[in-house]
């Protein structure tokens, strides 16, 4: 537990300094997305700097996004000191929506071990839904020291959400020590997918 509250002061941390300087450690800018997160006018993901915004914004995981554009997140290798993407939900789940439009997220690279979380674009999604997203030749990779935690491409643990016509490609690397790892979705409970595909290369 005392290492848990760690690695969110860690991270939180680093958010902090996100925001406060505008960059990332790899000079990455971070740009608040047009709209208010409403049903009616979601925020519109353009581009990586729009993603990075909903990555250290945990007050917006509970409102609704769509994406406009295909986006290169090749920067990601380069994140925080190598460590790349932060998981979105985190902190807490992501509770709100996310369409892509038929859109991808392209060489999006996560490398995390030992941490204390979910692992994947979102890490933990609670009765939220995700739609028609593609992640193209992601890389992800990762360790746990608690199997309560999961590892998926798109989703580390759904619980009770919907996610319907996303794929995925790309390696994911299973350091050990999680409770499971799988291709999409690390681990879900309840809730329905559908008209979803992964082509990913597990790596144990």
């Amino acid at each position: 537990m005392l290492k848990y509250y760690k690695e969110i002061i860690k991270v939180k941390i680093l958010c902090l300094i996100l925001l406060i300087s505008g960059l990332s450690l790899s000079a990455q800018t971070i740009t608040q997305p047009l709209g208010n997160g409403t049903l009616g006018d979601p925020f519109r993901i353009e581009n990586l700097e729009h993603l990075h915004w909903m990555a250290i914004t945990p007050s917006s995981w509970d409102k609704h996004f769509e994406q406009g554009n295909d986006i290169d997140a090749t920067n990601t290798e380069n994140w925080n000191n190598g460590e790349g993407w932060i998981p979105v939900g985190w902190e807490v789940p992501f509770t709100g929506s996310y369409n892509g439009n038929g859109h991808a997220i392209k060489n999006l690279s996560l490398a995390r071990n030992s941490f204390h979380n979910h692992i994947g674009l979102f890490a933990h999604i609670q009765g939220g839904s995700l739609k028609n997203l593609q992640l193209e030749s992601v890389k992800m990779e990762g360790s746990s020291d608690d199997s309560q935690f999961f590892m998926g491409s798109l989703v580390g643990f759904a619980n009770s959400a919907s996610i319907q016509n996303c794929s995925a490609s790309g390696t994911i690397q299973n350091n050990g020590g999680f409770g499971n790892v799988d291709k999409l979705i690390g681990h879900q409970m309840g809730g329905e997918m559908q008209d979803c595909t992964a082509e990913i290369q597990i790596i144990n």
